[in-house]
């Protein structure tokens, strides 16, 4: 079972009480949670770009110290300071797909463990739900064939 807790604007602290007090719940249940320390360092921009990699690594280590299983660099898509990351930290490096990011294949190279997808797909989703139902207001139709296309695209590439 595994969980993920953001940072987002609050000082690093405010994670790290909620790291222990989530660790000292699931510790005294049974419970092997797995606990993915999410930080917004990079997707939120919360220091200057000159302090970011030094910033994620030092909540890292303190997220690890708290109890964390993970650290979720949501943002971060520099091969460099990925790396950086992966070999500086103890936890294993989760990312979040977004445009920018190297491919799969060379992440795994540079010590990420875990690719996530985020809210894209439902944000795509959204997006074609919208435009569906702006074709039927605004001319009565429904434009379904753009979709199925697509998905059947995808369907073909994966086998």
């Amino acid at each position: 079972m595994g969980i993920n807790i953001e940072d987002g604007s609050a000082p690093p602290e405010v994670l790290v009480r909620k790291i222990e007090v989530a660790r000292e719940v699931a510790n005294k249940h049974g419970v092997n949670l797995f606990i993915n320390a999410r930080s917004d360092v990079y997707l939120k921009n919360l220091v200057p770009a000159s302090q970011r990699l030094d910033e994620i690594i030092r909540r890292a280590a303190l997220y690890a110290q708290a109890g964390a299983n993970g650290i979720f660099a949501a943002g971060m898509v520099t091969p460099a300071e990925i790396s950086t990351l992966c070999n500086t930290s103890t936890l294993p490096v989760n990312l979040l797909a977004r445009d920018g990011l190297s491919a799969p294949d060379e992440l795994q190279r540079l010590g990420v463990r875990r690719l996530s997808a985020g809210s894209s797909i439902a944000e795509f989703l959204y997006g074609a739900m919208e435009g569906l139902a702006r074709s039927f207001i605004e001319r009565g139709q429904l434009d379904t064939q753009a979709l199925t296309g697509f998905l059947n695209g995808l369907m073909a590439e994966r086998g």
